[in-house]
């Protein structure tokens, strides 16, 4: 009998034992999985959003194409452990809507355009600023430069990184009546750019109509506005070309230039992303920037050959003429300064790069 009970704890006892090593044997499984997800070989799809139409056979507008070109460059270089997700054309969330879904997680990255925002942050007005960047050249240079610095450093304040800059060069298209110098505007109905564009446009005379770059082809058609000011690249994904007579060309020397940076969600960067990850990400985006930079030229050649094309007389804008733009916007730029200490420091950096 006593041996019957001695033999029934042994049994016991060898099955707590063989229980107890298979709940530390769960434990160490757990660890390596979660050792797992903090290497290079965790898998995680990033959801990337922007307004521009997808490419059609290779072709579209840049920052589409650059979209298109980061995710196929970062599943590349992390051999499938990153893939991007591109959502074009408000497919997934409205432009007006993209800082606020990056912030709060629907979307993980963005080729945005910060002005939107400006009601928010109102220092990202820098952004869309005129007269504040004086030529195509000089709007590149950010990147390297203490305002670029200083205002990658106001974009991670507020929850997002910048990864690779884009900019966009603006100009003047109108119908029946050509507009070369500031004063010309007088009388004219015009689609302005942003607040502090509008701002500019009213007090050199115009009369100013705000509309999203989807209606302007329907206005300026029906004569609701005489001319709009918007991006070489809004001209052309929007067929503008056709319902205008005149274009004033600012080539590499206008007063306006508008930022388009491709960004990430410091929470997407922080908590999907391995240390390994990010190192590969910034590889791409640095690898890409120069691309970025020559295929936007490209565009800006192509919109003034399609205005030409189409018919619509193209005045070349001097560097003269240039310059009578930019001076006319300093009171606005001076407006933006005042607005805060961050504004005025932004300001002061980009004035440190005029010629």
């Amino acid at each position: 009998m006593c041996k019957m009970v001695t033999l029934k704890k042994i049994a016991v006892y060898l099955i707590f034992v063989l229980l107890l090593g298979l709940i530390a044997g769960c434990g160490d499984n757990q660890s390596a999985s979660s050792s797992e997800g903090d290497g290079n070989s965790k898998s995680v799809t990033l959801k990337l959003a922007h307004q521009w139409a997808g490419p059609q056979n290779g072709t579209g507008d840049y920052r589409s194409l650059l979209a298109e070109r980061f995710a196929e460059e970062v599943e590349k270089a992390s051999d499938g452990s990153i893939k991007v997700q591109v959502f074009p054309a408000n497919s997934l969330v409205k432009a007006t809507e993209q800082y606020d879904s990056l912030n709060s997680g629907a979307i993980d990255m963005a080729i945005w355009a910060p002005f939107y925002d400006a009601g928010k942050v109102p220092e990202f007005s820098i952004t869309l600023l005129p007269g504040i960047i004086q030529s195509f050249d000089q709007a590149w240079q950010w990147k390297d430069e203490e305002v670029g610095k200083e205002f990658n450093t106001l974009l991670e304040d507020n929850g997002v990184k910048n990864l690779v800059w884009g900019w966009g060069t603006m100009a003047i298209a109108t119908k029946n009546k050509e507009v070369i110098s500031p004063e010309d505007l007088k009388g004219l109905k015009i689609r302005g750019a942003g607040k502090d564009t509008e701002k500019m446009l009213s007090q050199l005379g115009a009369g100013i109509t705000s509309m999203a770059s989807s209606e302007i082809y329907s206005a300026l058609q029906t004569n609701t506005i005489d001319g709009t000011l918007t991006s070489f690249d809004s001209f052309l994904s929007y067929r503008i070309y056709e319902v205008v007579d005149y274009f004033n060309y600012t080539g590499g020397n206008s007063f306006l230039y508008s930022a388009n940076p491709l960004v990430i969600s410091n929470h997407a960067w922080e908590n999907k992303l391995s240390s390994e990850q990010q190192q590969i990400i910034e590889k791409v985006s640095a690898d890409l920037q120069d691309w970025v930079k020559e295929t936007a030229i490209e565009s800006n050649s192509e919109t003034v050959q399609v205005f030409r094309d189409n018919g619509v007389k193209v005045h070349e804008m001097t560097p003269e003429e240039s310059q009578e733009w930019f001076d006319a916007a300093q009171p606005i730029v001076e407006e933006f300064a005042q607005t805060s200490d961050t504004a005025n420091e932004l300001v002061e950096a980009a004035k440190k790069l005029h010629k």
